[in-house]
Order: C-alpha cells, then sequence, then structure tokens
C-alpha cells in the first residue's frame, strides 16, 4: 500500500471517530457555514460512521424506454477510487431507486467506504446486510432502466446547496452529512479532535458533579 494510500485511510478512519456536530460547529467557526447537506438525508445504517474523500457523480432522467443505464453505470462504478464517499446527485428524478445492492457490492470492492445518494435507494435489506453504509432521501423499488442514467462523474456537483468537489472529505452519521472542503481537511480534523478530547474532560467533570455553567466558563464551548 502507497504512502499516498495509507494517508488517506488514516484521515478517513480519524474522522469516523468523531462525529458530524463537531466537524459542522469547527467549520461554522472558520467561517463556513454551508457545509451540511439536507437533514432529509438519512442512513441505512444508523450506528455506523462513514467518511471518505468525494467522489461525485451528476445524473437525469430519461425518457428513453429502451436505454439501459447499466453499462454506463458499470463504467462509473469502475472509476470510483478506493477511501472514497461517492456524492450522487440523481438530478430532478424521484420515478425510480438510483442506487442499489449490486452497485454497493462493487463500490465496496473498489475501496468505496459509503454512498451519498440525494435520491432512491432499493435493495435495502441486502446493503444493510453486506454492511455498506448509504445516505439515502427515500426507498424506492422501482428500476432505473428506461428511467434514468448518469451524466459525469469526477467533477464537482451541487447537493442541497452544498458544492462537493473531488476531494472534498465527506464525513456522515445519523445526524447527517458534513462535507470539509479539501484545502481544510487536515486543519478541521486536528481542530475537532481537539474538541472532542475537551467534550470528554467536560463529560468526566459534570457527571463529578460540577454544573454545566462551571463547565461552560472553563472549555467555552458545548
Amino acid at each position: 500500500m502507497g504512502k499516498e494510500n495509507f494517508d488517506r485511510r488514516s484521515i478517513c478512519e480519524r474522522y469516523e471517530k468523531l462525529y458530524t456536530g463537531a466537524v459542522a460547529d469547527i467549520l461554522d467557526e472558520k467561517g463556513f457555514r454551508n457545509q451540511v447537506l439536507g437533514r432529509e438525508l438519512r442512513p441505512i445504517l444508523p450506528q455506523k460512521r462513514a467518511a471518505g474523500f468525494a467522489f461525485p457523480a451528476l445524473g437525469e432522467a430519461t425518457d428513453d424506454l429502451t436505454y439501459d443505464c447499466r453499462p454506463a453505470i458499470l463504467k462509473f462504478l469502475a472509476a470510483v477510487p478506493s477511501d472514497s464517499m461517492i456524492a450522487l446527485n440523481p438530478g430532478k428524478d424521484k420515478t425510480c431507486a438510483h442506487w442499489g445492492e449490486f452497485m454497493s457490492l462493487t463500490a465496496r470492492n473498489q475501496g468505496c467506504r459509503g454512498v451519498v445518494v440525494d435520491g432512491g435507494v432499493r435493495d435495502t435489506d441486502l446493503i444493510v446486510q453486506a454492511g455498506f453504509q448509504v445516505f439515502h432521501t427515500f426507498f424506492w423499488p422501482v428500476s432505473s432502466v428506461g428511467r434514468w442514467r448518469p451524466i459525469h462523474y469526477g467533477h464537482p456537483v451541487m447537493i442541497h446547496g452544498v458544492e462537493i468537489r473531488p476531494g472534498d472529505l465527506i464525513l456522515g452519521d445519523i445526524d447527517g452529512v458534513v462535507v470539509v472542503p479539501q484545502p481544510l481537511i487536515e486543519e478541521v480534523l486536528q481542530a475537532a479532535e481537539e474538541c472532542y478530547r475537551a467534550e470528554r474532560s467536560m463529560k468526566e467533570e459534570l457527571r463529578a458533579g460540577k454544573t454545566m455553567e462551571e463547565v461552560f466558563n472553563k472549555y467555552g464551548r458545548w
């Protein structure tokens, strides 16, 4: 394993020890106040955190009933880098599922750490059994064949008003999904880790009987 891959994986694993609230707070403090995706995105695995480097993709609806999107999807999945989080904006189409079991297994085999899809998911029980994290907006068993197609991947996309660029860091948990711009990844990580350590000390002092006011005056946060 190359040093670059090791560093990417290490960063992902460190982010996965944090939680989205802490990372969002640090981004707020640094003036990046629009980095959290819409609250309608929900994880299929509520107890699992997932972090990875953004691999954006865009799609759109089609009314060509003869169009088979699967070859284009296979090409897209073959390009997914390791230690990535796919960020799929399927366009305005809400007529089908845009993600499913075989896509999840293929992406996982590529080293992908999870998926954010602003659209539908099917084969959900099977994805859960595979332990692969997918953030979605709805469940729907309808096939995408003849209804939807991918347009491009590896280029910036917008999801819920947040621009997601290749190489940004995406962290998702039960509270939602936050996007860390690439230039800030290590800076935000270190600050969030410091925040996490401080919060553990705050909890210990609260358990020992100190008041919330005393703890807040000491640490200046909660």
